[in-house]
């Protein structure tokens, strides 16, 4: 599994370069058209975790909601139903062109009118001020260049009292969906070992960090707690095999290796799975926080 399409997402868990020589993530390359295309698949991925996250957001009936890098509009789609009566409305704003393309068919093939997306980024886009009641987002705000800016822009749209609620992704170290493709890959496929990045699926990992931009950010009330709700990657290790090799990124290094590297790659990977394997599916640990504040 690609950090880029799970984390945003979800997910970047095998860097190339050093930190200096490290690019942003492509969100209108192959690797966001892939999410588009797979968004299905993803969403069934992190359900558990889009649970968790209306559990603590708790949409209201004629609210207006806010859905931070909204990805597919799955999201919204849902905080738009939950806030239908009464008029209340849901925006998803993203900044993958493919992403939000999807997210409009979404909305149209599901009928639902109150949800509205638009391609843009938070962390410098103008928002009318005192507009929404809740911010939610699920593996959409870890990758602003600068959280302080980004969350200070969000809280301006809010009204008095305004809700945050997100998930953010905690250590790598508890994240197998990065860890167990990485481990059994990198051996055979020369990938060079991840680097940190500011902007990368791990900047929110410190809760104290995290705590310490919403304060500065004019959030107030800052509650954070653990999410440890394992992914179903596949339904047995051959089909999680399957979805991991189909990547861009992954089917490019698997084609630029030594067949037979290739091949050991391959079977490595396919006994890191087979070794997690359940009678209902291929599960992998996840390490998550759900972080919650109000307006000040």
């Amino acid at each position: 599994m690609r950090a880029e399409t799970i984390g945003r997402l979800v997910s970047v868990g095998r860097e190339r370069c050093s930190d200096e020589e490290a690019s942003p993530i492509d969100w209108n390359g192959p690797t966001a058209r892939f999410w588009a295309d797979h968004d299905d698949w993803y969403d069934a991925l992190l359900a558990g975790h889009g649970d968790a996250l209306f559990a603590a957001a708790t949409p209201r009936p004629g609210e207006h909601v806010l859905d931070i890098g909204c990805g597919c509009g799955s999201t919204t789609l849902l905080a738009a139903r939950a806030v239908a009566a009464g008029d209340g409305t849901a925006l998803g704003v993203d900044i993958s062109q493919a992403m939000i393309d999807r997210a409009h068919s979404r909305a149209a093939e599901a009928g639902v009118e109150n949800a509205r997306f638009e391609l843009g980024d938070l962390e410098s886009m103008e928002l009318e001020p005192a507009r929404f009641d809740l911010a939610i987002s699920r593996y959409g705000v870890m990758f602003f260049g600068d959280h302080v800016a980004a969350f200070a822009n969000i809280r301006s749209a809010m009204r008095p009292g305004g809700r945050l609620a997100f998930t953010c992704w905690a250590d790598r170290s508890g994240n197998e969906h990065w860890t167990v493709p990485f481990d059994a890959l990198a051996p055979h496929l020369g990938l060079a070992p991840p680097v940190a990045r500011p902007d990368g699926p791990f900047a929110l990992a410190d809760p104290d960090y995290v705590r310490t931009l919403l304060d500065r950010a004019g959030w107030r009330g800052v509650q954070i707690n653990r999410l440890q709700v394992p992914l179903r990657v596949g339904a047995d290790a051959d089909a999680a095999v399957a979805f991991e090799v189909s990547d861009p990124e992954t089917s490019q290094d698997l084609a630029a290796a030594d067949p037979a590297a290739a091949a050991r790659a391959v079977a490595d990977l396919r006994a890191a799975f087979a070794a997690r394997q359940r009678p209902d599916g291929v599960w992998l640990a996840a390490d998550a926080w759900v972080v919650t504040a109000e307006a000040g």
